[in-house]
């Protein structure tokens, strides 16, 4: 059961991930990396099998995103955030926004 769960999830990633390279949602080095990341997560879950190797897959999966979102974050600075923040602010303002419109 575990091994199907995992293959499947596995399946659906790497269909996700060719349509956001198709798209030119990510770069080419963001897509090996997410191929990468599901090509471990596989083999991990492989080795140690059962329904603690979904687990350990999905682990390996979470994190993975997590460390991508991170270092995606890192890459804005925090005063252009600060900014963007503030120029959408005066563009509601200016052009005429208010909760309940």
């Amino acid at each position: 059961m575990g091994r199907r769960l995992g293959t499947s999830g596995s399946a659906v990633s790497l269909g996700i991930t060719l349509n956001d390279r198709d798209t030119g949602e990510i770069s080419r080095t963001r897509f090996t990396y997410r191929v990468g990341t599901i090509v471990a997560a596989g083999r991990a879950g492989a080795q140690v099998g059962g329904p603690w190797g979904l687990v350990l897959g999905a682990a390996i999966g979470g994190a993975s995103l997590g460390a991508e979102y991170l270092y995606a974050d890192h890459l804005v600075p925090l005063g252009t955030k600060i900014t963007n923040q503030i120029l959408n602010f005066e563009n509601a303002i200016k052009n005429g926004w208010y909760p309940g419109r």
